[in-house]
């Protein structure tokens, strides 16, 4: 079913019928638009692949969270419209380059999640950067006014078979609600004295490198409390050359994911997409998203890698990512996390 050029409720609510109708088995005829989502059946995969198909035929991401929000096929479809519209008179109104990545981040839906990448400072050792950056760094982000999540990701030394190792010892990634929380933040005397602190530990003559993404959680998997053991294989991905921002998205949220949700012994998978508009700037971003799989433990990680499953997802990635990506394995440190059942 092609969607119209300018979304109506009633042309959502057919597609969402049929799509709903494909996943659970159950005759479109049956298919409730004021009942729940919830009473139709569909395993986590059935609703995962509902939402990547969705955004695959709206043009633009939806957040997962949302169809929570909305639970039911009219309120969504309502929703989804307004949206549309609003991204419709976003792409015909233009803006300024002074004002694009503040335009961008406005627009974001869901929250803000920048990762930072870490280079060590030369002269110190692996051991030392991260204990300086976990022991000393990371309480003095506590304080800081409207951060909601905070997560330090230190390189473990395993290399990821076949993948050069990218020049960081590590990665961080904070969410922030909006742009004003992000740019409060940026003001804040505990910012300030994080600048301080990061001549001690961190290579300060080198580029220092921040991805402005959107979080698609393609996968959420068991509730994760702040100290739940994990190891993650966290990707830097580059798009092939030739294949514009919207084409590589689009390919890597509803024709890749669908792949990795095969791979043995996932617990939990998020794409982050570097926000399009970031792209009109002078200088595009360093790399146009960061892909992350969870696992229980460093074995399960290598039976998922040697797997077939694995292979065909390493097949598929020849289409999509430029030699430029890269992968490590790394141990999350979860600095600011919510309480299991928490929000954020």
């Amino acid at each position: 079913m092609k969607r119209p050029g300018r979304l109506t409720v009633d042309a959502v609510h057919a597609y969402l019928v049929n799509a709903i109708a494909r996943q659970s088995g159950v005759p479109s005829s049956v298919v409730e638009i004021h009942a729940p989502l919830a009473v139709y059946p569909m395993d986590s995969l059935g609703q995962a692949t509902l939402v990547l198909q969705f955004s695959d035929w709206l043009g633009w991401r939806l957040e997962p969270q949302t169809v929570q929000r909305y639970p039911t096929i009219d309120e969504l479809a309502r929703y989804v419209v307004q949206a549309d519209d609003e991204q419709h008179a976003g792409r015909t109104s233009g803006s300024s380059a002074s004002s694009v990545v503040q335009h961008a981040l406005q627009r974001a839906s869901g929250m803000l999640k920048v990762f930072s990448l870490v280079p060590k400072k030369p002269g110190i050792s692996d051991g030392q950067f991260l204990r300086h950056w976990r022991d000393v760094y990371a309480p003095m982000v506590l304080p800081i006014p409207g951060v909601r999540r905070y997560v330090q990701n230190h390189r473990l030394p395993q290399s990821v078979p076949g993948i050069p190792s990218p020049p960081y010892e590590g990665v961080s990634e904070t969410w922030f609600d909006n742009l004003e929380a992000f740019s409060a933040a940026q003001l804040s005397e505990y910012r300030e004295a994080l600048r301080r602190d990061e001549p001690n530990f961190i290579d300060t003559t080198s580029d220092r490198i921040a991805l402005f993404t959107r979080e698609n959680v393609v996968l959420a998997g068991p509730e994760m409390a702040k100290d739940t053991p994990v190891v993650k294989l966290l990707g830097l991905a580059k798009r092939k050359p030739g294949m514009s921002v919207a084409e590589f998205q689009d390919y890597w949220r509803a024709r890749h994911a669908p792949l990795v949700l095969r791979t043995p012994h996932l617990l939990r998978y998020v794409q982050g997409h570097v926000l399009p508009e970031l792209y009109e700037l002078s200088t595009p971003p360093a790399y146009d998203g960061v892909t992350e799989l969870w696992w229980s433990d460093l074995a399960k990680f290598q039976e998922a890698w040697a797997s077939p499953e694995m292979r065909e997802q390493r097949n598929d990635a020849c289409h999509l990512f430029d030699a430029g990506s890269t992968m490590m394995l790394v141990e999350e440190v979860r600095v600011i996390w919510p309480q299991p059942g928490g929000r954020g």
